[in-house]
């Protein structure tokens, strides 16, 4: 009896941190989409997004999520919410290597390498900087079930 007792509170923790972790994202993208108000951006909705991060010892390292799409100038920005629990991820900045714009509530900014488009998919090979570890990241974004027009990628 108390090994299901320590059982339960243990699932409970687990869930009540998913639970908290979701909103603290959710209120960060708040803040983040009303820092783009006023500005001309591109929003796309439930993108499939493959995220591998190739350097990371972490078991997540990688992830096969729904992201919203955030295009703005030579900046992409990933929305992700996991595919199993739908809980909001934090959001990744793509830009050019040596970007000097900031944005608030950005998690990471990656730096790409290359973007290349296959069939409607766009891969994107790039890097982070965490303090002296340099994260290597591979992106698909699945633009399959979508009607954008992939030429937008090509012009950046």
């Amino acid at each position: 009896m108390e090994i299901l007792l320590i059982f339960g509170t243990i699932i409970c923790l687990i869930f009540a941190g998913k639970l908290a972790f979701h909103y603290y994202n959710k209120n960060k993208e708040k803040i983040f989409l009303e820092s783009l108000s006023g500005k001309n951006i591109i929003r796309l909705n439930d993108i499939d997004t493959d995220i591998d991060v190739s350097s990371s010892k972490s078991l997540y390292n990688y992830q096969i999520n729904k992201s919203t799409i955030i295009l703005l100038d030579n900046h992409i920005f990933l929305l992700t919410r996991s595919k199993i629990f739908n809980v909001a991820q934090p959001i990744l900045q793509i830009s050019k290597i040596g970007n000097n714009e900031n944005f608030p509530c950005v998690w990471e900014e990656i730096n790409y390498i290359s973007k290349q488009q296959v069939d409607y998919k766009i891969k994107i090979k790039g890097f982070s900087k965490r303090r002296l570890t340099k994260i290597n990241y591979r992106i698909i974004l699945d633009f399959t079930d979508t009607k954008f027009d992939l030429a937008y990628f090509k012009l950046q």
